[in-house]
């Protein structure tokens, strides 16, 4: 199960683990079902509604990191592609003696 899947669970996860708990604490409380049904809904709803601003706040939170890493291997990439261009080329003394050597 990749990342991805893991984050879209989050809100379910949320609103059931909040439902239950409301459940339970409802049957000690000794309510009327109705009030119990309203509560685990009420429950329900706000819970599924927090699950999903966390699974959005994680998802931009991964999606930049992500996006900072590509940056940091592409300017380390770049940095390197420039030092071996440099190392394997001829100096510029080099350069102007071969070009007096065919004259």
């Amino acid at each position: 199960m990749d990342a991805n899947e893991r984050l879209k669970q989050i809100p379910i996860i949320t609103m059931l683990s909040a439902a239950g708990l409301t459940a339970i604490i409802s049957l000690f409380s000794e309510i009327t079902f109705g009030v119990f049904l309203l509560r685990i809904f009420i429950a329900s709803i706000v819970f599924y509604g927090i699950g999903i601003v966390v699974l959005i706040l994680f998802s931009s939170a991964l999606k930049d990191r992500v996006e900072s890493e590509i940056k940091s291997e592409e300017e380390a990439s770049d940095g390197a592609a420039s030092e071996t261009e440099g190392s394997q080329g001829l100096s510029e003394d080099e350069d102007e003696e071969d070009e007096f050597e065919g004259l």
